[in-house]
């Protein structure tokens, strides 16, 4: 998949959202309600969970799809989630981000912290230090 389907489905998940903080995290897809073009509300992790959700019915491989915990104020904490998905050409590109629509992951302002493949969650997810894009130090 290209840079620009990607921002395509991220254009799509976000187009009837609207931001509603949750008490409880349940990282839920509302790929149903993006599909069926109606209203949905969630946090973070639903809208992150729900551009990687899209992007796998788009045919995106699960090796090519990250959840990535991150510190929206630049502390060592993971205190928002963004999606993140591996362009064909490589590039990877930050999507389901409450903050903005979809970038290069290269321009992301959050601090990452922790992110695993989306193929990696079953039984239990293999979370690694840093971004996918680069080698943690």
């Amino acid at each position: 998949m290209d840079a620009d389907a990607i921002r395509a489905v991220d254009r799509r998940a976000r187009g009837r959202f609207s931001y509603l903080a949750e008490s409880t995290d349940n990282w839920r897809s509302h790929a149903e309600a993006v599909l069926k073009d109606e209203p949905w509300s969630g946090d973070c992790d639903d809208l992150a969970s729900t551009a990687l959700d899209l992007l796998g019915r788009q045919g995106m491989a699960a090796d090519d799809r990250y959840r990535l915990l991150v510190s929206s104020s630049g502390g060592k904490k993971p205190d928002h989630m963004v999606a993140c998905a591996r362009a064909g050409d490589g590039d990877f590109l930050i999507v389901g981000d409450t903050f903005r629509a979809a970038y290069a992951a290269a321009a992301m302002r959050h601090r990452g912290i922790f992110y695993n493949r989306l193929s990696e969650t079953q039984p239990e997810a293999v979370w690694r230090e840093g971004v996918p894009w680069r080698k943690s130090t």
